[in-house]
């Protein structure tokens, strides 16, 4: 599990290297190393996102933590909605610009700071070899009006109003 772990981000061949058993770890380890009460979870639309999203919500949950599931979105939007609720992190199901066999997760912390290898994504990598289960598990909650607080955010901030656009 080693060469997935990058400078700035979780990534790797799907499912040889980033598998549901590797996204359940790293979903539990996140919970852990943030002493997270809950975790913004988004999606991108690669083939295995969805099967990689549940796994990591498995092990946030598993650890205690409570999700709020954003569905498919833009990494912009996954960062807005980590701020906006007030999270204490996040984790994109996403593999960025890279090519359709990749996956992986970008991390965050409280207000969408990205975790890379200096700001915790090491202690990440070794808190992911121990599974932890709270005696309490975390629930799933779904929130789509991120969407809509996020387009009023971009309109807001470029000048535009609405439905002004043709």
């Amino acid at each position: 599990m080693s060469n997935i772990f990058r400078a700035y981000d979780i990534r790797g061949i799907y499912p040889e290297e980033i598998n549901t058993d590797v996204a359940k770890r790293v979903g539990n380890a996140v919970a852990g190393y943030l002493k997270a009460k809950t975790i913004v979870v988004g999606e991108d639309g690669r083939i295995g996102s969805p099967e990689l999203r549940q796994a990591v919500i498995e092990g946030i949950t598993a650890a205690g933590a409570d999700v709020i599931y954003i569905g498919r979105c833009t990494t912009p939007l996954f960062y807005f909605a980590v701020k906006q609720t007030g999270a204490d992190g996040g984790i994109m199901v996403t593999a960025s610009h890279n090519p359709p066999e990749y996956s992986g997760f970008k991390i965050t912390s409280r207000g969408g700071a990205p975790l890379g290898i200096d700001e915790g994504l090491l202690e990440v990598k070794e808190l992911a070899d121990n599974f932890v289960k709270a005696v309490n598990a975390g629930k799933v909650m779904s929130n789509t009006e991120l969407k809509n607080q996020y387009v009023d955010f971009l309109i807001k901030n470029s000048g535009l109003k609405r439905g002004t656009v043709k």
